[in-house]
């Protein structure tokens, strides 16, 4: 009887079983060339799974960044109002 884990002899996409080429951009699954789809800038360049893109995930650069920013524009865009708003009052 073996104590050693099982090791597979290749790794296989999770959707289409064929031999993996690597893993997505944002799960991390393994997926094949065919599986895959390619996204990003005009610099980098990432590869997701259909499911994935579905969603829409696979940002690179400042597009990734954007919910963030806007949030945070809000943010400050409301303080700077309520700024201007408390110091007429004063």
């Amino acid at each position: 009887m073996s104590t050693t884990p099982f090791q597979p002899d290749d790794i296989y996409c999770i959707y289409c079983h064929a031999p993996a080429a690597g893993p997505c951009a944002t799960c991390k699954a393994l997926i094949c060339s065919d599986c895959g789809e390619l996204t990003g800038g005009a610099v980098k360049k990432v590869v997701v799974c259909k499911r994935c893109a579905e969603k829409g995930h696979g940002a690179v650069g400042l597009r990734a960044w954007l919910p963030l920013i806007t949030i945070a524009l809000g943010v400050a865009f409301a303080f700077v109002m309520l700024a201007t708003l408390l110091s007429r009052c004063a």
